[in-house]
C-alpha cells in the first residue's frame, strides 16, 4: 500500500506531504530511488531498510533524515514494510533545524543528528501503531508547534524557487539571479546552505519531474515531451533522464507501481 497524505494547508509552506507504505511481502526487493527536490523525514516502524548510494550496501537507521540527492541510488527491505515519511520544503529543514544543507548531500542520517530530540513524540507515537488518521492528525498538531522555532525566512531563496517550480525548471540561473537582484554566485551560496543543491541542478530536477508529470496526463511523443519539459532537444532530454534514473526514457516503466513512480507522480 503507497498512500500520500496532504498537510493541513496552513502548513504547505514547510510541508510538501506525508507518505505511508505498508507491505507485509518480507521478500528482499532492490528499489531505485530518484530524485524529486524535496529532502524527507523517514521513520520506519517495520523491518530496515538497507542503502547503496556509494557503491556498497548497508542498514539504514530506523529514524532518519534524507537530504537532497544528485542521481539515483538503491534500496532494499529486509523484511515487512512500515514506513511513514515527510517531504519537505527544500528550504524547510534549515529554517526548522539550523541545517546547513550543502552538508547532507546524497546522505541519510539519524534523524536526531538534525532534529535532536524533538521528533521523539512523534517517533513514540509511530511505534504505537496509531491509524492513518490519527498519524495525520499528530503530525499536523507536531508541525504547527514547531512554526515557533523557524528561522525567518530568505526571500531572495524563496522567490527563486517558486520561479524555478513555476516554470517548470526552465529559467536560466541568470535570469534568477537578476530577478532577486543577487549575483549567481551570491545565490549559489544560498541554494548550497538552504537547498543543497545548485540552482541549476535543482532546475533539472524539475525538469524531470515535468516529465513524468507529462506522462500522466497524456500519450505524448517523445520530441513532445521533450519540448514540454523544457530540453533543447530529445538527445538533451534523453540523457538528463538517464543521468537521474539510470535508464533510456524508452525502456523506463512509467507505468510500474514502486516508490519512484509513487514519489514522481505527484497529484494535480
Amino acid at each position: 500500500m503507497y498512500k500520500r497524505v496532504e498537510p493541513d494547508k496552513a502548513l504547505r509552506f514547510l510541508l510538501d506531504c506525508y507518505w505511508f507504505i505498508e507491505d507485509d511481502d518480507p521478500t528482499p526487493r532492490i528499489q531505485k530511488i530518484v530524485p524529486d527536490g524535496y529532502p524527507e523525514i523517514i521513520l520506519h516502524y517495520g523491518d530496515t531498510y538497507q542503502i547503496n548510494i556509494c557503491g556498497r550496501w548497508k542498514s539504514q537507521p530506523l529514524h532518519l533524515f534524507a537530504g537532497q540527492i544528485r542521481k539515483h541510488f538503491h534500496l532494499k527491505n529486509t523484511g515487512r514494510s512500515r514506513i511513514l515519511g515527510v517531504k519537505l520544503r527544500p528550504t524547510a529543514p534549515t529554517r526548522l533545524f539550523g541545517t546547513d544543507m550543502s552538508g547532507v548531500v546524497d546522505s541519510v542520517v539519524d534523524l536526531r543528528t538534525i532534529a535532536g530530540n524533538r521528533l521523539d513524540g512523534v517517533v513514540q507515537r509511530v511505534r504505537g501503531h496509531a491509524s492513518l488518521e490519527e498519524l495525520t492528525i499528530a503530525l499536523n498538531d507536531f508541525w504547527f508547534g514547531q512554526i515557533s522555532y523557524l528561522e525567518p525566512e530568505n526571500k531572495t531563496v524563496e522567490i527563486a524557487l517558486e520561479s524555478i517550480l513555476s516554470s517548470h525548471g526552465t529559467m536560466k540561473v541568470s535570469e534568477l539571479a537578476g530577478q532577486v537582484g543577487v549575483s549567481e554566485r551570491q545565490l549559489q551560496r544560498l541554494f548550497a546552505r538552504y537547498v543543497g543543491l545548485s540552482p541549476k541542478r535543482f532546475a533539472r530536477i524539475v525538469r524531470l519531474g515535468r516529465i513524468f508529470d507529462l506522462v500522466q496526463n497524456g500519450n505524448p511523443t517523445w520530441s513532445e515531451l521533450a519540448l514540454d519539459s523544457g530540453h533543447f532537444d530529445q538527445a538533451h532530454f534523453i540523457r538528463n533522464f538517464q543521468e537521474f534514473t539510470g535508464e533510456d526514457p524508452s525502456t523506463y516503466g512509467f507505468q510500474e507501481e514502486n516508490i519512484a513512480n509513487f514519489f514522481l507522480h505527484r497529484p494535480q
